[in-house]
């Protein structure tokens, strides 16, 4: 099992990955190839992953901006 990195913050809620994926705008899948692969800290609550929105937030400032 990987270590997630983050602390949770007062008042952050876990998101699902179909969550996650909806506000980026991808697939479930997608969202869960990034955890697997450790690009998007998340949790794992029995079955589910869950991701903190601080987490999603700071993977989204480390994100390449094209154009």
């Amino acid at each position: 099992a990987k270590e997630s990195g983050f602390l949770m913050e007062k008042g952050d809620e876990f998101l699902t990955v179909s969550e996650v994926a909806e506000r980026l705008k991808l697939h479930p899948n997608s969202v869960r190839t990034m955890i697997q692969d450790g690009r998007l800290p998340a949790i794992r609550i029995k079955r589910q992953y869950r991701v903190l929105p601080s987490a999603l937030d700071a993977f989204a400032k480390k994100a390449t901006i094209v154009g």
